[in-house]
């Protein structure tokens, strides 16, 4: 059995753990899924009617981050490589869905509330990503110019 495939396993038999009461604590989230992919696990979030002001934007992204850490806690993904865990979430009502890495997740999150992320144990980690990415951004636009 793969990697992938075990921590997949893992992941789905956490649930009910992480997440109480799953699914009637919530009235929006309909679906956690977690899938092996090819090198990489899969995280689905899906949720129906997801309102701006109730449950939506960046109070939703720091609700995925807070429930990814306590997974991350059982087998940390993000260790080996921000590309080995994928997060996907799918919000039915407005026909979207919102691919991201660990990183952007936490960017997302961080932007809205930067206090609340000061302690986190991945904040190293975080800043040596957004350096590297703003340095593959900076190459990019030199090649673009050449």
């Amino acid at each position: 059995m793969r990697l992938e495939d075990r921590i997949c396993r893992l992941y789905k038999e956490l649930i009910p753990y992480v997440i109480p009461d799953y699914p009637q604590r919530s009235k929006n989230l309909l679906n956690v899924e977690v899938i092996s992919g090819y090198d990489a696990v899969h995280i689905h979030y899906v949720f129906d009617d997801i309102r701006s002001g109730t449950f939506g934007g960046s109070s939703l992204h720091c609700q995925i981050l807070f429930t990814l850490d306590k997974f991350l806690s059982w087998y940390d993904l993000i260790e080996e490589s921000n590309n080995k865990l994928k997060i996907h979430i799918h919000c039915i009502s407005k026909h979207t869905t919102e691919d991201l890495t660990y990183f952007e997740l936490m960017d997302i999150a961080m932007s809205h509330y930067p206090y609340s992320y000061r302690d986190h144990p991945k904040l190293s980690q975080f800043f040596q990503w957004k350096v590297e990415r703003r340095y593959q951004g900076n190459m990019l636009r030199i090649k673009m110019i050449y």
